[in-house]
């Protein structure tokens, strides 16, 4: 009894101390500290842990973001607000006959567990990790493991692992401006932006990497939150799993993508330049190539093979391919390639059939094709993406919109006009009505329904 009344009497002594001495954040961690050591010792310690264990099958995160946190349920990440969680453990609590005091200590336990449990130690079920993997493959990746590295890239970008530039597609700024809105709001203010590039401007190459993806229209999954917020976990969870991006590279599994993930290390513009050659030029005497059909044979072979262009500018590409054929500026001697009888015949139907008019709108690449063919009467080796190459080379100050019409411009053998001015001046019709007139009319050639709404304005 003594021992206990001289201990009592310095537990008391002291705490009044710290009390005195301390400010009030100092107290709050006195307190939070006295409580920790009490629950410890509770003698329902048993129960008290049955009951937090019992909470946590619900799988709570810290999502990094001030009041931010995540819960893992049902196989989907989703956000809760801090009121939101403090209600959950309040009613998780109200099942349970305890004095107040121990509901209190309790909630300041969950919370500073939730805390201390970053979305980086989330391990997400198989249905969860599946479903993801299958959106990525085959959507955009060949096979489910160039999917994993992608997401890797992602949680190591996340958790600040070491600095990488990855080359995507253009195709893919949809999906990584989905992804930044949800790491700003959930997770972190970082910048993917300053990782993630579409074009190589001399980077350095040891730290440069290439994530090559199918072409594919994000448009169709846009706004699919939930979709981007459990690849953004499933990004963490992989990043700690396989330690990083080129540790993940290194196992003997991933061979078959180290080329093409490392391909800017493994290649030089030459070798580029090469492998154009094989697939587009033939040496033939008598035959030059002019330097501005040359760059545009490379830009077509290098959005075809989506090649990573690694020149600085056309006099780089220019010298380069000096060094393979005679270059007397601006022609290469003796050198031909299959597909520039097709340019110079359409660029002849350009010169000999197409006018400029400001009134003009909506000319589409597939019109201008269709009546190419019709004038030359001939096969011909372009189709409607080839064709946009050539146009936006030979004739870099059209105006185009939507990346398919062309503005101010028309075909000297279709009065588009005379077309569809009877049928603009029916009346009792809404202008789709008189569209759906109009193309019963005229089904071999009939105008686009963008540039019969514009006249119809």
């Amino acid at each position: 009894m003594e021992y206990e009344e001289k201990y009592d009497q310095k537990i008391r002594q002291k705490v009044n101390d710290l009390l005195q001495r301390f400010n009030g954040y100092s107290q709050e961690q006195l307190y939070k500290n006295l409580c920790k050591f009490e629950t410890k010792n509770e003698p329902h310690q048993e129960l008290y842990q049955s009951i937090l264990q019992d909470f946590f099958k619900g799988h709570f995160f810290y999502g990094l973001s001030p009041g931010s946190y995540l819960c893992y349920n049902e196989n989907h990440y989703k956000p809760v607000r801090e009121d939101e969680l403090l209600y959950t453990v309040l009613q998780h609590l109200q099942q349970y006959n305890l004095p107040t005091e121990v509901k209190y200590r309790l909630k300041y336990k969950i919370q500073q567990k939730i805390r201390e449990t970053p979305i980086s130690k989330t391990i997400p079920h198989t249905h969860t990790i599946q479903n993801i993997l299958s959106f990525l493959s085959p959507n955009l990746f060949h096979d489910k493991n160039y999917a994993k590295y992608f997401l890797i890239t992602l949680g190591d970008i996340l958790l600040k692992k070491s600095f990488r530039f990855y080359f995507l597609d253009p195709s893919m700024k949809p999906l990584i401006r989905q992804l930044q809105q949800l790491v700003e709001r959930y997770f972190q203010n970082i910048q993917l932006g300053n990782f993630y590039k579409y074009k190589y401007q001399q980077h350095a190459i040891d730290i440069s990497r290439v994530i090559r993806t199918h072409p594919f229209n994000l448009e169709f999954v846009a706004h699919r939150d939930q979709l981007f917020l459990d690849m953004i976990c499933l990004a963490y969870h992989y990043s700690v799993r396989y330690e990083s991006g080129d540790a993940f590279l290194d196992q003997a599994l991933n061979e078959p993508i180290q080329d093409q993930v490392l391909w800017i290390g493994r290649n030089t513009k030459e070798m580029t330049l090469e492998a154009f050659s094989r697939d587009y030029l033939c040496v033939k005497e008598g035959v030059d190539i002019h330097e501005k059909d040359m760059l545009f044979l490379w830009k077509v072979y290098r959005k075809e093979k989506r090649v990573i262009h690694l020149f600085r500018n056309k006099r780089d590409i220019l010298d380069t391919l000096a060094k393979q054929f005679v270059y007397q500026e601006p022609y290469f001697k003796q050198v031909y390639s299959m597909f520039l009888p097709h340019v110079e015949k359409f660029n002849q139907f350009w010169k000999d059939y197409m006018v400029e008019d400001p009134t003009e709108k909506y000319l589409e690449v597939t019109e201008v094709l269709q009546l190419f063919m019709e004038q030359t009467r001939t096969k011909t080796g372009l189709n409607e993406k080839t064709l946009s190459y050539v146009l936006q080379h030979y004739y870099p100050t059209l105006e185009w919109s939507e990346n398919k019409y062309i503005h101010h411009w028309k075909c000297i053998v279709w009065d588009k006009k005379k077309d569809i001015y009877p049928f603009l001046q029916k009346e009792g019709m809404d202008v789709h009505a008189k569209y759906e007139e109009y193309i019963k009319h005229f089904k071999k050639r009939p105008v686009n329904k963008n540039y019969f709404l514009y006249h119809a304005s």
